[in-house]
């Protein structure tokens, strides 16, 4: 590995200036993307923590940046922005070029956390992604977390650690077996194409045995907290419920977006803008203290009560069937599985601009069920990818393909939803 030095301070000059300085993907900010079929941007920025514009860089060809950390020539930089630029965290000048993800120093080993690219069937990014996702799984030995296509699973030297989707276990998280599984020898990357609370968390976890990390019964209680909203292992569902008001924002619940308690910690985790290695620290520090990144609690807080307004206003359709066996939701928040779940066991939700990234918006459908039991979920995905190739899912929670838009209408999707309901009766009672 390339010998890197930290660096410098803002009011610090560089003795000797290095050939090239190395910007992982965090601290870019993509403004544009190009309308051919490249997706490669047409205009970024470099940012500091803040999101605040270091200096423009206004030229094609930088690649998909989302999924890729750049070396730039320092000839392109005056001392003075070379100097700000040295002194991002994670930012790094030297003298060689090294191909893949930073190496971030952990005990014994070397870990990389990457994120893998699920757009392989993706008509416009496809042969992109599979170029991006080639490049990681060539630089070393790869476990999978939560890595739910097959395609790329199946490519994980080390296995892929995902007891719900893989092996239809609902009843154990991954974060619970990163706990107690043999720990891989070596220079390892942890890969996932999910990057929330279970997976980074996982991560975490496991980077904090591999330093020999002693968890505590704070600590431990924190992983549950992560395991039990990542399976569901709430009960059984416990009937219709208030929706979020201006009033009364949060709910009793185990899920991530409705927990006071996991709001902020699943949005910061969630931020696409923040890399994977941060994700990682912050998870970490969250578990081992509690302790928040800045300014997630007050983004959560600010869109719960942008979500009780637009309850208000009518801007979310929630529609459940006249036996509340299932519920239908239509809305671009990503917490309409858990406004659906106030009112029904079974949520089909419609996002008609789901986007993941930087893709165009595509038309997005999840359907779930609170727990194992209320809806046959294998016989459903059978059902509808005769309709439509890609579907697919765990037991308690699937959807239309990843990457591009559903042909299917939402009267298609709830015709089939219904005649695999378990129970047709009033479940509500």
């Amino acid at each position: 590995m390339n010998e890197k030095m930290p660096g410098s301070t803002p009011d610090s000059a560089i003795e000797k200036k290095p050939k090239f300085i190395y910007i992982p993907y965090s601290h870019i900010d993509v403004k544009d993307l190009s309308d051919d079929s490249s997706g490669e941007a047409s205009m970024a920025n470099v940012v500091d923590e803040n999101y605040n514009t270091i200096v423009n860089l206004v030229s094609p060809g930088y690649g998909h940046i989302e999924f890729k950390d750049l070396y730039f020539s320092t000839d392109r930089f005056s001392e003075e922005v070379l100097n700000k630029l040295a002194s991002l965290e994670g930012v790094y000048l030297c003298d060689e070029k090294e191909e893949g993800q930073e190496n971030i120093e952990v005990g014994k080993h070397q870990y990389d956390y990457v994120i893998l690219d699920p757009r392989i069937t993706h008509p416009k990014f496809g042969e992109q992604a599979k170029e991006a996702n080639a490049k990681l799984f060539s630089a070393g030995k790869v476990m999978g977390i939560e890595v739910t296509i097959p395609e790329l699973a199946s490519q994980c030297e080390l296995g892929n650690i995902d007891p719900q989707h893989t092996d239809n276990d609902i009843n154990t998280a991954a974060i619970e077996l990163a706990r107690i599984i043999e720990m891989p020898e070596g220079d390892i990357t942890f890969a996932t194409i999910r990057p929330d609370l279970d997976s980074i968390g996982s991560m975490a976890v496991l980077t904090m045995r591999e330093e020999g990390t002693e968890f505590n019964e704070d600590m431990l209680r924190r992983i549950d907290k992560i395991a039990t909203s990542d399976k569901f292992a709430n009960g059984d569902w416990p009937g219709i419920r208030n929706l979020p008001t201006i009033d009364n924002m949060y709910e009793e619940s185990d899920s991530a977006t409705d927990s006071e308690t996991l709001a902020a910690i699943a949005a910061a985790t969630g931020d696409f803008k923040v890399s994977v290695d941060k994700k990682v620290e912050w998870l970490r520090e969250w578990i081992e203290t509690g302790a928040e990144p800045e300014g997630y609690r007050e983004q959560v807080s600010l869109n719960r009560l942008k979500l009780a307004n637009a309850l208000e206003d009518g801007q979310i359709k929630i529609e459940p069937a006249t036996d509340n066996s299932y519920c239908v939701v239509e809305s671009t928040h990503r917490a309409a599985t858990s406004l659906g779940y106030t009112q029904a066991p079974v949520v089909v939700a419609m996002n008609p601009k789901f986007i993941f990234g930087e893709s165009d918006p595509v038309k997005k459908f999840t359907i779930s069920q609170f727990k194992d039991g209320y809806l046959d979920m294998k016989s459903l995905f059978q059902e509808l990818n005769e309709m439509e190739e890609g579907w697919g899912g765990s037991p308690t929670i699937g959807g239309s393909p990843q990457g591009t838009s559903s042909i299917l209408s939402v009267e298609d999707v709830v015709s089939v939803v219904k005649k695999h309901i378990i129970s047709q009766k009033d479940i509500s009672e």
